[in-house]
Parts: structure tokens; sequence; C-alpha cells
């Protein structure tokens, strides 16, 4: 076994090379991955309380078997963030249920059938094993990283789950800072796996496989309560520029990149969160696994872009695939090797994805991870299913991309009545204090399920999670009057050009645009102006210097000016990492470590009965009139509707639901255009100047 040059680094050996001939031996090997399974044990959906057909390990792992039968050689890798995610991943953390042994109550607390088994089985527990790592195991995965969401819930908490790993992790980019001592690795920083190949006609030779992992520098800000003072993070880039020839110098043949980043066309990939692309140039670099952003590589969406050969599925050349999200997909990267004169050489590679919903019918899965899944799933479900408070509105986002929404509007009102205490009493306590939220589900490519749709009556936890998602923490910002403005036009991104003189259908939405950037200010009013270029593009880059869309900006009926200030309640993530919310870095005032959607919780349980209904302090626009610069702004306006019914219009159109459908009538602006695929509908609403 070759000595490793760096410390933690593991060669797994066992096998003697044959001796070496001028003969050539063709080899091929796949790697199987998958990333950002965000504890999709099964396929159910916690939101809906549904069994779907289309995500979860359970249906995955058909897709692994299928692709393991079809060859010799295989390696089976997981990309990371695989502990948070859903309801399972925080119960878990918070409960740490997986670490105590079941009782028979346990077992019989749920009378959910989705898991259906013997009541007179214990499940197929692993006590003491994180219940994701406990399917992984199952599947003997051979290989993993961590993603960013791995340190949401603290160092202490990731070793505990990790160490229920029976596959090695590795990382290159997160190192150790104990005081008074030299950086360590936090993860063994580069595997070399040694795997004895077969080839078509028999022969067999062992390969080395090199695995490096990285994660995005961005950590440090994101958990920056958990990590700061504990860890340093390298630059993904440079880490793996320096980790390659490493690697080459301790006997790896090839050389595979797991590594936890999308991809983004960026002039300066220093400490990029999305490196995929500068990642795919190193030279070594055989194959590349990138995730973080949830899409799918390759896929149309990636079509024209550089170094993308989708027929192939390489960048630059570098077989890459970028799995999905929640186990919708198997990623395959297939490289085909030459072995001569004890050398080993990739002479072509390709890679493809497998889907979940196309490859498999909806009732596919395979038993034993059902199985091993159902303690989880049933914990979680009575845990989920506590009540909280109750609302007399309905909660659904179906169009919170395009007009003011009660989702959005209970998150504001919560952050504010929590900040309102927190402020109480300090230097800022009597400072205008506003409140950023936006929604996370908004449909996309997570499909026409992905939305909140909670009737009135009770809520619950599981309630409350689907209105707030992530497990963020609350942060606030102090920014003045122009740097609240250069926020709001950045949010405005979101949003298409449309010509007032153009075609009378346009497209509203910028699909580059990720919507739960599209943060919504509360106690402020405001229009947005789309017949005007956006500012900024989609990473907040400046693009258009004279592009001004946010018009009629006002606080309780005043025009914002630059020297007005204000306190803005946001998340750790925004706060930490979004410049145009923190321009200097220097802004945050207010660090709570209390996530955002427990003071959405504590919120609803302090007032009992909630009536959470958009206060219409935004809109969009095609131009403005001196007539619509009121204090506020509210689309359902008879008199606005009455002002503006001889004005000229166009109807915008966007993508939602087909069950938003129902809501339609209650918005006189909007309308249905048509049915889509998926079950998708395009509707439109009518702007006008």
């Amino acid at each position: 076994m070759t000595e490793s040059r760096l410390p933690g680094a593991t060669t797994i050996a066992g096998y003697n090379q044959p001796k070496t001939t001028d003969a050539v031996a063709n080899y091929q090997l796949r790697l199987m991955a998958t990333t950002d399974l965000h504890v999709a044990l099964t396929g159910y959906d916690y939101y809906r309380n549904i069994d779907t057909g289309d995500m979860g390990l359970s249906r995955t792992a058909l897709l692994i078997h299928q692709a393991r039968e079809e060859v010799y050689n295989h390696l089976l890798l997981d990309n990371g963030d695989i502990i948070q995610g859903n309801p399972v991943g925080d119960y878990a953390a918070s409960s740490l249920f997986w670490q105590q042994p079941i009782s028979r109550e346990d077992s019989h607390r749920s009378n959910d059938s989705v898991l259906s088994t013997d009541p007179n089985t214990m499940a197929n527990d692993a006590i003491g094993v994180h219940p994701m790592i406990h399917l992984m195991n199952l599947l003997q995965y051979d290989a993993a990283t961590v993603g960013n969401h791995e340190f949401n819930y603290g160092l202490d908490y990731l070793e505990q789950c990790l160490a229920g790993a029976e596959f090695p992790y590795t990382n290159a980019n997160v190192y150790r800072t104990p005081a008074g001592q030299p950086p360590t690795p936090l993860l063994q920083p580069y595997l070399i796996l040694s795997r004895e190949m077969q080839g078509e006609h028999g022969e067999s030779a062992l390969l080395n496989i090199g695995i490096i992992g990285l994660v995005p520098p961005q950590i440090l800000n994101w958990d920056k309560g958990h990590l700061e003072g504990n860890v340093s993070v390298q630059d993904m880039v440079e880490t793996a520029e320096a980790m390659v020839p490493h690697l080459q110098a301790a006997g790896a043949d090839i050389i595979v990149l797991l590594a936890h980043t999308g991809y983004m066309e960026d002039s300066d990939p220093s400490i990029s969160e999305n490196a995929a692309l500068p990642l795919s140039r190193i030279s070594g670099v055989d194959a590349l696994i990138f995730g973080h952003a949830h899409k799918r590589y390759p896929g149309e969406e990636f079509a024209g872009r550089p170094g993308v050969d989708l027929e192939k599925g390489t960048i630059n050349g570098v077989p890459a695939v970028e799995p999905g999200v929640w186990g919708s997909h198997l990623g395959i990267i297939d490289l085909d090797l030459q072995y001569i004169a004890g050398q080993w050489k990739v002479v072509d590679g390709h890679a493809m994805l497998r889907s979940v919903s196309d490859d498999l019918t909806d009732t596919d899965a395979d038993q034993q991870l059902q199985e091993a899944a159902r303690t989880a799933h049933k914990r979680t479900l009575a845990y989920i299913r506590t009540p909280v408070g109750r609302t007399s509105e309905p909660l659904y986002s179906y169009f919170a991309l395009v007009m003011d929404n009660p989702v959005v509007q209970i998150i504001n009102d919560a952050q504010l009545w929590y900040a309102h205490k927190m402020l109480k009493g300090t230097e800022y306590a009597d400072m205008p204090l506003l409140s950023a939220a936006s929604a996370f589900k908004t449909g996309g490519r997570y499909g026409a399920g992905h939305y909140t749709d909670i009737p009135s009556g009770e809520l619950t936890l599981q309630h409350i999670s689907d209105i707030y998602s992530y497990a963020n923490t609350l942060c606030a910002v102090r920014l003045n009057g122009d740097e609240l403005r250069e926020w709001l036009e950045w949010s405005a991104g979101l949003f298409n050009k449309i010509d007032p003189l153009g075609q009378a259908e346009q497209e509203l939405i910028n699909p580059a645009f990720s919507p739960f950037n599209f943060d919504v200010i509360d106690g402020i009013s405001y229009l947005i102006d789309v017949s005007s270029p956006a500012r900024y593009d989609a990473s907040g880059q400046l693009v258009q210097p004279d592009g001004r869309r946010i018009r009629h900006l006002r606080y309780q009926g005043t025009p914002v000016t630059e020297d007005m200030e204000f306190i803005i309640i946001t998340n750790q993530y925004r706060a930490y990492t979004t410049v145009l919310a923190n321009p200097d870095g220097q802004r945050i005032v207010l660090d709570a470590q209390i996530e955002n959607r427990d003071v959405v919780s504590a919120y609803v349980r302090q007032q009992g009965m909630v009536a959470p209904q958009a206060d219409y302090n935004w809109s969009i626009t095609l131009g403005t009139r001196e007539h619509l610069a009121a204090d506020r702004v509210s689309l359902l306006s008879e008199d606005q509707d009455q002002q503006t019914a001889n004005d000229s219009s166009i109807t915008a159109v966007f993508s939602s639901s087909a069950a938003a459908a129902v809501w339609v009538d209650t918005y006189p602006q909007l309308s249905v255009i048509s049915p889509e695929a998926g079950g998708f509908t395009r509707y439109g609403i009518r702007l006008n100047s």
C-alpha cells in the first residue's frame, strides 16, 4: 500500500497487481451517485401527507440495484446533504430518537399505513445509527462526502451521525482549528479505494480510485454559530488543484471529485459557492459529481452553457452528473479504461441520469429499506402532528411570486413580533423595523406538488415546517434607505422585462432567478416596474447601472431616502452571504440563534388564532402613474380597479400548479390561460401602467 502524504488519508488495498505486459486490456468502471437526499428515506411527503412516486432513497435503491447488475465494476457514492431537509431530519436532531432503543409503544404509535409491516415485527433498526446512514449502509455505499447542510446541527451531531457509517467519508477543504495548535482535517482529506477490476475478456487488474470531497466555504457564514472559531474552510478550486497531485503521488490511477457545489458561470471563481465549472477544468480530474443546486445534469436547462456537452454528459470533457434532489435521480458515469504496461488510462467516458418517476412505477420500492425506515417515519409523524394553534384563513403559495401572499405574510408578522421583543431596551429599539421573507415552496423544478396549501383550521408543527422549510436562524441587519432599495432591486430580478408595447402575453418569471431569493420586505410599500430592465442578475451582480425597478418606496407614507436607517429582520443565510443585504459584512445587529420556523411556531402559539392576510404592500406594474403613488398599494382596491380599468394593459404569463385554479376568481387581475404538462397550468396576471 502506498503511503499517503497527507494526514488522515485512506488507501484501501488488498490485491496484487498482475504482471505487466504490453497487451492492452479494456475495462469499464461505473460510478453511481446520489446527492442532496435531504432525509428522503422513502417517497413520503411530510408536508402533503401523501406517498409520492418521484423521490426517496427506498425508490432510488431499485435504480441502484439495476445499474449494478448491468456491469462488473461499480462504485456507489453520495455527494452530501443527507441529514437535514425534512421533518425526519429535524426531529432526529432534536430528539435523538435514533440513539435510543425503540419501545413497543413507539412501534405502534402511528396508524399511518404507508410503511405497512407486520405489527408484531420490530423494525429493522440500527440503534445509534442515523436513519439515513442506516439505509445507506444497507445499500453498501462505497464512499461519501458532506454537504453544507450537514453542519446545520453542529459538529458534535455531525460526528455522531458519521460514526454510524459503514463506508468512509472524505472532505478536503474543512479543517479544525484548535486553539494554539495547527489546523487538522475535519475528515479524511481524500480516499484511495482499491478495486480489482474485471475486464471484458476475463482479465483482472487493480485500480486505485482517488476521491476528493469538497463543500462551499460559505458554510462558515451559514452556520456561523456552530463553526466560528472551530473550523476554517478553504476555497474548493484551490484545494482541488493542490490535492490532485497529492493523490497521483499517493498512487491514485483515476480521480473523482465529490463536489457539493453547483454550476454557475462566474468570472471570479475564487471562494465561489457554485464551482462545478472551474473544477471541471482542473487537469487530472476524471469524473465530477456535483450537486447543491438541486438541478439535473445532464439536462436541458444546461443547454448552450460553457463547457457543456449534453450528449456525452461532460463539462469541459469531464464526465459529470448532478442527480437532482431527494433521490429523484441516480447519476451514472461510465468510464472506459485501458490497462497497458502497468498503467491505467481513461480513454472515454459519458454520463447519464435515471429517474425514479420515469423508470419506475409509483409503487416500486426496496422493501428492506421501507422496513428500515419505518420507526423514523412513525416517530416523525407523531411529532409533527402536534397542534400549535389555528388559522382562520387558508395559506397557499400558488401566486407568491406574482403578488403579496399570506404565507410570506405570516413569516414576516412572526419575525417582527419576535424582533420587537429581542430589541427592546437596546440602542435599536426605536429604529424603524422591517422584515424580509420569501416563499420556499413555489413549484419549479420540484414539481407541481411543491407548494404550500394549508386549509383554515388547526395548525400543527407539520404546517409550520411547510411554511418555513429550512433550518435558518433569525438575524437582523442595519441598512440605510439606499441600501434597502438596492436589496429590493436584486429581488426584483425575479421578473423578466415586460414590453408595454409588445405582445399581449409575455413571460413574467426569469427561470435563472432562484425563487427563494425573492424577498418581500414588510413595513414599507413599493411598486416593481417590470417595464424597466433588471438592475441585478440572479447572482446579485450589477448588470444595468441605469436600471431602476423599485418605484414609490415609502415608509409610513414618507418617501425612503438615503439618510433613513432601518433594522431588517431576515435569516442567517441572507445576512451573512448576500452582499446586498450586508454591503460591507458589518451590518448584523442581531444573531438570535433561534430557527425562523421556531419563531413562526412561537408566534402562532402566542396568538392562538391567526388570521394571516396579505397586506399588499407591494405589486408589479408597467411604469407608474402619479395616482398610484399611495401610501399602501392594494391590488384588491376597488378604487384602483376603477382607476386602471381604462389603462392599456399587458397580461404577463407564469406557471403554477393546476390546483391553484380554484383560487383564481378571488383575484380580478388573474386568469387561467391553458393547462401544461406535469400538473402545471399557465396563468396570466394583468399588468397596468
